[in-house]
């Protein structure tokens, strides 16, 4: 049975599904590769699973998310699952004097 996979530095895009077959995996070293997202199946590895995921343009699960590990990734699908709906969308109020520009600045972006 595996137990340790690295494929680091490997410019990896994708992963299959059956990763998440690994079921007996303690280590998965994915850092330094192109990932943009990681399979639901990943969620499948043990808890335990110590998970290398850095320097990777992560957009799914977040990056910060995907630091937790295992058990971090499992829960962000999990809520996704449940109709948790995943936003990007940040309010932003500005305070100032008139005149201050502030106008200005909301219009710039």
């Amino acid at each position: 049975d595996l137990k340790t996979f690295s494929v680091r530095r490997c410019r990896l895009a994708a992963l299959p599904d059956a990763i998440g077959n690994l079921s007996e995996l303690l280590h998965l070293d994915l850092s330094a590769n192109e990932l943009r997202t990681l399979p639901r199946s990943i969620a499948q590895l043990k808890a335990s699973c110590r998970l290398g995921i850095g320097r990777n343009p992560l957009q799914t699960p977040p990056i910060e998310v995907a630091s937790q590990g295992i058990i971090g990734i499992r829960g962000y699908f999990e809520q996704l699952d449940a109709g948790a709906v995943v936003s990007t969308r940040l309010k932003v109020v500005l305070c100032g004097d008139g005149e201050a520009g502030k106008t200005s600045l909301r219009n710039a972006v």
